[in-house]
């Protein structure tokens, strides 16, 4: 940008100054397993498995933290891996040895956006 400015006796001073500015798409939440991405869906797992989700939300430069709920209660917070050159943080949680209390709904959230992601995981026998 440029400023000019004039004082009392008509002498002009120009000052250019330049910004950065770093654009991100608008960010997009998902949330993953077994490596694909599966938002807002079902995920049946077996009494004993382990299963790793992973919450990724592409078009974010802020280290913010994400929030994992089951059920509707907090479950982990955490200030999840940042990759600022693609615009992106990721955050995960592993569930080791399921049993059925592991069955619901998880839900992603992270404090720069609004939007929430979720999958529900039925533990089956």
């Amino acid at each position: 940008y440029r400023c000019n400015a004039t004082n009392e006796y008509n002498t002009t001073i120009v000052q250019y100054n330049s910004i950065i500015i770093s654009y991100c798409n608008v960010p997009k939440p998902s949330i993953s397993f077994d490596g694909n991405i599966q938002n807002n869906t079902s995920i049946n797992r077996t009494v004993g498995e382990n299963i790793t989700l992973v919450c990724s939300v592409y078009g974010i430069d802020c280290d913010w933290p994400f929030y994992w709920c089951h059920n509707g209660t907090e479950c982990d917070s955490t200030i999840g891996l940042m990759d600022k050159d693609h615009c992106r943080a990721n955050s995960s949680i592993t569930l080791t040895d399921l049993n059925f209390n592991n069955s619901g709904v998880y839900r992603c959230d992270h404090q720069c956006i609004s939007q929430t992601v979720y999958a529900t995981l039925n533990v089956i026998p």
